[in-house]
């Protein structure tokens, strides 16, 4: 394989992909769907755009045109908006410097869909032939609930979900201990909760400082919340398997069977920087997060009353019922009032699989002294759209060594958003030799 030329003919269509402004609200993905899809036909594929609205597309592509029993290659084609003012270059211009292209979309997730794209292009021209079909799915509408997006095609493409192995967003950065790079590979996410409670007023104000008894009761439930809003859950097995494969790089071999998971944290704590130790812990438990307060003069609607609104990601298999019942403990006897607004339920995809093996056994190859571990995501992305089809969704964007998850992470929704190009190449490589390696496999095999 040429793969200078391969990173050039990407390098093309990555820039034009950045050239249409898909900034979310309000999307335009459509005249970007179909550019993708006469790309696709033209190298062979099976392509189709689905419509779900205004200038809103999705581009289905398919390998060999059967939809049978798939690999899903998903990403997405909508991004956040940019301010051309807040960057140092044009954020839809794709203009290239020192070999990194800048531009919105270039972390999440435009480049994802070309490395899909051109994967396929690849082994269509390779004519690599296999029992089941690849799709690329590139969707609208991920940045702002996905109402025009993955849910809108879902009923559609149910069946073609339904236990599949989905390639996602979400993973292919490293984070590195002891010279060795540990790709994560976002396979569950924690669930979403958000809560609303409310404290009417029931006494006289001072009023030099309204509301002040009502803010020392909020105050006291937030602090109970937080120091009680554990809610019964198993240790979910993604964060388990991470954080044992994390510390087996630094413990001694003595300890090695001896180690309580809190005890395991602690070890890996000189290891990692503060915010990589905080998202571990933020992986091992339910937490939440105080998103807004509104009361005072300036919220006259609610008489008096305040509001307070929390943000709870609880691990996977925490359930509605759960925090109702949790909520209704902290509360009781005292007049506040609670509402569940939205809740999503977290979920775990199984790692123990032939195509999960066949990711690092490419990655070490091109990587000697690399890992792949499981991963589990504190935000959310279309993944949590198919968990009820039982679909195994791995996030997985590799990137070189240098694109760490801690230098990715700040561009991700920030300025100045870009993306070297040989990492655009080597993560290309790696989609490659993993498909190519399921050629005449049972994909299902020992799950």
């Amino acid at each position: 394989m040429d793969w200078m030329s391969v990173k050039e003919e990407a390098t093309l269509y990555l820039q034009r992909l950045i050239q249409f402004d898909t900034s979310n609200p309000c999307g335009n993905e459509l005249p970007a769907a179909e550019y993708l899809a006469r790309l696709a036909i033209e190298n062979g594929l099976f392509a189709r755009v689905e419509e779900t609205g205004e200038n809103r597309g999705n581009l289905i592509v398919s390998y060999n045109g059967t939809f049978h029993t798939p690999i899903i290659l998903l990403s997405h084609l909508d991004v956040v908006p940019a301010r051309k003012q807040d960057w140092s270059v044009d954020p839809f211009a794709g203009e290239i410097i020192n070999d990194v292209l800048w531009g919105r979309g270039t972390i999440d997730t435009k480049q994802l869909t070309i490395m899909h794209l051109m994967t396929l292009f690849l082994l269509k021209r390779e004519g690599a032939v296999f029992p089941f079909d690849i799709v690329l799915v590139s969707t609208a509408d991920e940045e702002n609930g996905s109402v025009h997006g993955l849910k809108a095609i879902l009923p559609k493409y149910e069946g073609m979900f339904k236990n599949a192995y989905v390639l996602n967003e979400g993973g292919g950065f490293p984070i590195t201990i002891r010279d060795h790079h540990y790709y994560l590979c976002e396979t569950g996410q924690k669930g979403v909760c958000r809560i609303r409670l409310s404290f009417p007023k029931k006494i006289e104000q001072n009023p030099y400082f309204p509301l002040q008894e009502e803010l020392k009761m909020a105050s006291t439930v937030i602090k109970e919340i937080a120091s009680s809003l554990k809610l019964p859950g198993d240790l979910p097995l993604t964060t388990k398997s991470l954080i044992e494969t994390l510390t087996a790089s630094v413990q001694d071999e003595a300890t090695k069977e001896f180690l309580s998971h809190e005890e395991q944290l602690m070890l890996l704590k000189p290891y990692v920087s503060p915010f990589l130790y905080q998202l571990f812990r933020a992986m091992s438990e339910t937490t939440f997060t105080v998103t807004k307060w509104n009361g005072g003069r300036k919220n006259k609607e609610l008489q008096g009353d305040c509001e307070i609104f929390l943000d709870c990601r609880t691990v996977p298999g925490i359930t509605k019922k759960e925090i109702e019942t949790e909520l209704e403990r902290l509360i009781a006897g005292r007049d506040i009032e609670f509402e569940i607004q939205s809740f999503e339920e977290g979920y775990e995809s199984t790692f123990e699989s032939s195509l999960f093996r066949q990711m690092n056994i490419v990655l070490q190859g091109y990587i000697p002294n690399a890992t792949v571990v499981p991963f589990l995501s504190v935000g959310s992305n279309d993944g949590r759209h198919v968990k009820h089809l039982q679909s195994k969704v791995y996030g997985f964007s590799p990137m070189l060594p240098d694109m760490t998850f801690e230098r990715v992470l700040p561009m991700v929704h920030g300025v100045d958003e870009r993306l070297p190009l040989e990492s655009l190449k080597f993560g290309i490589q790696v989609l490659y030799g993993t498909l190519t390696g399921m050629e005449g496999s049972d994909l299902h095999e020992n799950e």
